[in-house]
């Protein structure tokens, strides 16, 4: 999403991984997207963030997610998309 105004563009990505893999599959996306992020900065002139959706097969969360969340545009609760399997 780019959002011209505040000169801000985020980059994001959704899994839903295994339960036992969910703080696995966040740090393989997180270091996935730095080099797309770097390369969105310097191409577009703005401020790129990665934000990951990251919810478990049977509903585990990390507590980060409701703070990226929070950075995307739109009401979600993480406990809606713990429901939503």
């Amino acid at each position: 999403m780019h959002d011209k105004r505040e000169n801000t563009c985020l980059l994001t990505d959704t899994a839903l991984p295994d339960d036992s893999n969910v703080n696995t599959k966040e740090t393989e996306n997180l270091s996935k997207y730095k080099d797309l992020e770097i390369k969105v900065s310097r191409m577009w002139e703005v401020r790129a963030k990665t934000v990951l959706v990251v919810t478990g097969a049977l509903g585990t969360i990390k507590k980060v997610l409701d703070q990226n969340l929070q950075l995307l545009p739109g009401y979600l609760l993480a406990i809606v998309l713990q429901r939503s399997h």
